[in-house]
């Protein structure tokens, strides 16, 4: 109940946290959005490149087919 009267600054013991949130929680918060925000760019980058690399191995594997062809 201490814990509770000094986060929140008052007698009552009630069931906000005055400037805890503002203090902690918010900056917590916009720092897990950036983390997220740059994940979700990295992971679009990531799928960007799996794509190129399916394009080049379809490439290979034609390469492949048609030396196969010519050696024959």
């Amino acid at each position: 109940m201490e814990l509770s009267y000094s986060i929140n600054g008052d007698e009552k013991g009630g069931t906000e946290m005055g400037g805890f949130f503002e203090t902690f929680v918010d900056p917590l918060e916009e720092t897990i959005k950036k983390q997220n925000e740059e994940l979700e760019q990295n992971k679009a980058e990531l799928e960007q490149k799996e794509a190129e690399l399916e394009q080049k191995d379809a490439v290979i594997r034609q390469l492949q087919e048609q030396l196969a062809a010519l050696q024959g």
